[in-house]
């Protein structure tokens, strides 16, 4: 069954995962519990390949009070674990390898996987959903390493396992509750993270992205996606595919949507597309379109855009949009393919690698870093 409910079976079906695992195992858990640790380190005594990398919190408060151990700490870095250090975490993920991932209300200690009741899913081979969960621990990670130097070392776990027994002996009184605010981890602010576009969620990401048969409001498993490359306004200044996108994203503000266009395709779109996709629009489904921007244009041969397809025109010849509905510095453009877009969002769920030329079947990834000048297309997931 590829996603499965768990309630009761949380500790068999994590001992099942941590035997199966021989590449690697990503985990995200605010606490830490010393038998859990103790488990995860013996799996990885037995399997010296295995890379685990975990992201958890380092609140002096926790390790006082019990329910996070630094000891657990201490027995993962001893087994080999890299271990991140994040403010204001409450995620828990285990990802086993790429196909793998068991994720939900669960904290990695005992309570979690043994005792408290706790409600997750289990996704396995889900094409649409866990190549995502990678890319979200991964864009943490990386995320963590830029705002400092928040990978735990073994002295920095034996200080802080000196304070906490210090602080512990130090209570004078059983029945008070000492207070002790000493935190230590990277502050990611996630209010910051979202920029004017009113991005969504990385989950809200990740749901949209599911095949047609699982949500009927995504068109045929299909998107359009537009590789940007340098382009001249009507002044003759040459914009970069950033640039580009930012004066969509601008001209958008100014009425909820804008008329994207391009030239790529010189004789348009085929008419049985165009119908394709305004039929679908029509019947209230979803249709988007990806931006790739290539290093030669201000990218780093990514999928970096995403906005909605709000109606499709096109013709065999370029042609003017009979309003100005689209940004000043290209007014008077004439082009064989106009979009109504809005929602124009940065995209950092969906990557190149996931996806294939609906037509011949090619790989995005590769065709967005060659040397051939595809421009304009349509894509469906591998």
């Amino acid at each position: 069954m590829p996603i499965q409910i768990v309630s009761r079976e949380h500790f068999s079906l994590i001992c099942e995962m941590f035997e199966s695992a021989d590449a690697s195992i990503k985990i995200i858990s605010p606490f830490i519990g010393l038998d859990m640790a103790q488990m995860l380190a013996n799996n990885m005594a037995c399997n010296p390949s295995l890379e685990v990398e975990i992201i958890t919190r380092f609140y002096r408060a926790d390790f006082i009070k019990g329910v996070s151990r630094i000891a657990a700490l201490e027995k993962l870095y001893g087994a080999g674990a890299k271990i991140y250090a994040l403010l204001g975490l409450h995620t828990k993920l285990y990802l086993f390898g790429e196909d793998v991932a068991l994720l939900g209300s669960a904290n990695f200690t005992s309570g979690g996987f043994k005792i408290n009741h706790e409600l997750s899913l289990c996704v396995k081979d889900e094409n649409e959903v866990n190549p995502h969960l990678v890319i979200y621990f991964n864009d943490l990670v990386s995320a963590i390493n830029q705002s400092g130097n928040y990978l735990l070392t073994a002295e920095k776990i034996a200080e802080e396992k000196y304070l906490v027994e210090s602080a512990i002996k130090s209570k004078r009184n059983k029945n008070t509750e000492y207070r002790n605010d000493a935190m230590f981890g990277a502050n990611i602010n996630m209010s910051s993270q979202a920029d004017d576009t009113d991005q969504s969620d990385t989950i809200q990401s990740i749901l949209s992205a599911k095949s047609p048969t699982e949500n009927s409001e995504v068109l045929l498993n299909e998107y359009i996606i537009m590789r940007l490359s340098i382009s001249p306004d009507n002044q003759g200044r040459m914009y970069d595919g950033e640039e580009t996108i930012q004066a969509y994203m601008a001209d958008q503000k100014i009425r909820d949507y804008t008329w994207y266009s391009t030239n790529a395709l010189h004789a348009g779109m085929a008419i049985e597309k165009v119908k394709e996709f305004n039929d679908a629009i029509n019947n209230g489904k979803n249709v988007s379109i990806l931006f790739a921007i290539g290093k030669s244009s201000g990218g780093i041969n990514e999928i970096a855009y995403k906005a909605n397809v709000l109606e499709v025109r096109s013709s065999r010849q370029p042609e003017p949009l009979p309003t100005n509905d689209y940004p000043v510095i290209w007014h008077g453009k004439k082009a064989t393919i106009w979009l109504k877009i809005n929602n124009i969002q940065r995209e950092t769920v969906l990557k190149a690698n996931m996806f294939k030329f609906s037509k011949n079947g090619e790989d995005l990834q590769k065709v967005i870093i060659g040397k051939n000048r595809f421009s304009f297309g349509y894509i469906s997931y591998k």
